[in-house]
């Protein structure tokens, strides 16, 4: 019995009382709209075989059910039992929901627990010290940091269901954007997002894939969850093509992508 889904068994129920409240209307249907062979007269019956006539009479006869109490009582016999059954597969299938939904929240708070116990917002000076180390130039640093908010608006917009976080801290590895899930069966995303300029060459972009792989193994051992990796590149509009050109080179990597943005488009 241990083994049983009450879920399933209670929408079974349900199921059954409709089909026995539908049933016994079906029969009264039946019972009414059918000719049943009423049409043929008694002398016309006697050019039928025996066998046709003994069924025949027992079709004719079928209508004066209605006449029977006992026709009466199983109808509404089966009708109660069908809505008794409809109401209580309901309840107990509602009792069940409300549980589920109780279990389902407690997953959420011990996955949100997890998350900030495992991640620590990074400062401003560790931001603009990650950037500076990789972008070089004061300038290009500010362009960077500033899309990198406008793709987290993006994200936290696409992704209203999850928590969105950016520049924090998992274990040693920095983080740019993280979206982690809030229902079960459902895969965090993990972005990083680069803005580049010039240079943009094949050796470039897996130099970043590379740093992916990193991120996702540390990923998983603190948080014991797989992310799905996205590399957002972000590029003048002018080398927008350049750069879709360049991507379609690349060997595609399962559970990694790489999503090309026009800098216009955030």
């Amino acid at each position: 019995m241990g083994n049983i889904n009450y879920d399933s068994f209670y929408k079974f129920l349900v199921s059954l009382g409709i089909i026995l409240v539908i049933l016994p209307l079906t029969v009264l249907i039946f019972l009414t709209t059918n000719s049943f062979d009423l049409q043929i007269a008694e002398a016309d019956l006697a050019q039928y075989t025996q066998t046709a006539q003994k069924v025949i009479a027992w079709r004719q006869s079928l209508p004066l059910l209605i006449q029977e109490k006992c026709t009466w009582w199983i109808i509404g016999g089966f009708s109660i039992c069908g809505v008794c059954l409809i109401l209580y597969g309901l309840i107990k299938w509602h009792e069940l929901q409300k549980i589920d939904d109780i279990c389902k929240k407690r997953e959420a708070e011990k996955q949100r627990e997890a998350i900030e116990k495992n991640t620590v917002k990074m400062s401003d000076e560790q931001i603009i010290q990650k950037t500076n180390f990789e972008d070089g130039p004061s300038a290009t640093v500010m362009k960077s940091f500033i899309i990198e908010q406008k793709f987290f608006d993006f994200v936290k917009k696409a992704k209203k269901t999850y928590i969105v976080k950016n520049n924090i801290m998992i274990g040693t590895f920095e983080y740019d954007i993280v979206a982690f899930a809030n229902k079960a069966f459902e895969k965090d995303y993990v972005y990083e997002v680069k803005y580049l300029k010039n240079n943009i060459s094949p050796h470039r972009i897996e130099q970043c894939r590379e740093q992916m792989k990193k991120l996702r193994t540390n990923f998983s051992e603190k948080l014991n969850r797989l992310p799905y990796m996205t590399l957002a590149i972000v590029v003048p509009d002018e080398m927008y093509e350049h750069t879709i050109n360049i991507a379609k080179q690349l060997e595609k990597w399962n559970n990694y992508s790489i999503e090309i943005l026009k800098e216009s488009d955030l």
